[in-house]
């Protein structure tokens, strides 16, 4: 398991919990945000990804996914702004949009709307099988 942030403290906090339970996990410090960021040479059975939005990266996310590789995202929707924070339009996806960014993958969950008191869209995708 690796794990991507461009945060060292956090990565740390990471690195603790995994111990805890056992966890093999590897982390490297990266502002995905950067032009040049790149989620690694090797491909991926799963990527991960809980709040948090650059549209820019999306290209790199699917791209990451090995034949048949899975794909959690979930962030938060325009409607979570009149609840707060997230507020900013740069972190907030618009109706529809999960879907229309993950387009190339086989749509396997996904949901938008209030959950728990909060603006959400979420998926579950997968790259399709080579062959």
């Amino acid at each position: 398991m690796l794990g991507l942030e461009r945060d060292a403290l956090r990565l740390g906090a990471l690195r603790r919990l995994a111990a805890e339970r056992g966890l093999a996990v590897r982390t490297k410090t990266c502002d995905l945000e950067l032009p040049a960021a790149e989620l690694g040479p090797e491909p991926y059975d799963v990527i991960v990804v809980f709040s948090y939005l650059h549209r820019p990266l999306f290209p790199a996310i699917v791209n990451a996914l090995r034949p048949a590789g899975l794909l959690f995202y979930e962030t938060f929707t325009a409607a979570q702004a009149a609840r707060g924070k997230p507020s900013r339009p740069d972190f907030l996806l618009q109706p529809g949009e999960l879907l229309e960014r993950v387009g190339s993958l086989q749509l396997l969950r996904y949901r938008e709307g209030d959950f728990e008191g909060r603006d959400l869209a979420s998926v579950v995708a997968r790259r399709a099988r080579l062959g």
